[in-house]
């Protein structure tokens, strides 16, 4: 679970706010995001912008992803056809105008970071490099800004990421002997839980959660935002690829008619292989138990570290109560 997703349970620095000084400083956008969508946007999720981070000796290389969505379960490489598969473009970063390699490419390009397996990409289909922190490479031949590849994404197979001293080495591979291994899969999620929350909230996470943790999910919405995401749009990412599963978890205080609201929605959308588990234990702390376990925490760990706090909570607690209820923990340890 990401950290930022604590922060905004816990009462910590506004998700919108900083997503939106994020989009600002480095994508360069200006319309606002999802509440959701700053924690994911560091994931291969399909959000609407997404970024990944390479480490490189102790220097941080952020690499601002531009995402497209893509909602079908076959391959769209006819979408992109026409693309370059490199170009420069302009971000502003910290108030001044910062070079990336933007590259392009299509569904089932084999994306494989520093020392990973990596992954097979069926949701994101742009990657940028910041030019002067990353070696470009077409098929293992160096080249710059001055002499890009003159093809197009549709010839992209595998991008494969190294280090070089402080840099990024970022290798466009066309063609590759041997197949891809294995153990590579795809990235869009072939399995998800929904959590259903007493109060009507709705959460998600791309795996079998662990029945009875009301602690380990992702907020999202049974309605679309303003910005265009919803739970459905969560699903779509998987739900029509062979093998997926959902699981649909329900607490002892979950109202019916928000049980038979996802069963609804998984018939619509066409789901059929999905589990319901009902009636699992849910738990609500009082004001007082709260300010009890912060002491006896406090005395275990008298520095306040939220993330250690967290992964101190019972997992049957109910993390819908987080919000109104972090601030006991705050006065305990004597922080604002």
């Amino acid at each position: 679970m990401k950290t930022e997703e604590i922060d905004k349970r816990i009462g910590m620095p506004d998700i919108n706010e900083e997503w939106a000084k994020f989009e600002k400083e480095v994508m360069g956008a200006a319309k606002p995001s999802p509440k959701h969508t700053f924690f994911k946007s560091f994931t291969t999720r399909a959000a609407a912008i997404a970024g990944i981070v390479f480490l490189l000796s102790c220097a941080a290389i952020a690499s601002a992803v531009i995402a497209i969505k893509n909602n079908d379960s076959q391959p769209q490489a006819e979408k992109f056809e026409y693309k370059p598969l490199v170009e420069v473009i302009q971000r502003k970063h910290k108030g001044k105008e910062t070079p990336y390699y933007l590259v392009h490419y299509c569904e089932g390009v084999w994306i494989q970071p520093v020392d990973e397996k990596g992954y097979i990409d069926e949701l994101i289909y742009q990657i940028a490099f910041p030019v002067d922190r990353t070696t470009m490479q077409l098929d293992g031949k160096p080249f710059t800004q001055k002499n890009l590849p003159r093809m197009r994404n549709s010839h992209l197979k595998k991008i494969e990421m190294k280090r070089q001293g402080d840099k990024l080495v970022a290798n466009l591979i066309t063609q590759f002997s041997g197949g891809i291994p294995s153990g590579v899969t795809g990235n869009a999620p072939r399995t998800q839980t929904l959590f259903l929350f007493p109060n009507g909230m709705l959460g998600i996470i791309d795996k079998k959660a662990k029945a009875g943790d009301w602690q380990h999910y992702s907020i999202t919405d049974w309605d679309e935002t303003p910005w265009g995401w919803s739970v459905r749009k969560e699903m779509e990412r998987g739900c029509h690829r062979l093998g997926y599963k959902a699981y649909i978890y329900a607490s002892t205080e979950t109202p019916q008619k928000y049980i038979d609201r996802a069963v609804r929605m998984m018939d619509e959308m066409g789901i059929k292989d999905y589990e319901l588990v009902k009636d699992l234990p849910i738990q609500h702390w009082t004001d007082q138990q709260y300010r009890e376990w912060a002491q006896q925490q406090k005395q275990k760990h008298p520095q306040y570290d939220w993330r250690w706090l967290f992964d101190q909570l019972p997992e049957s607690l109910d993390g819908t109560d987080l919000h109104d209820k972090w601030h006991i923990v705050k006065e305990v340890y004597g922080v604002k």
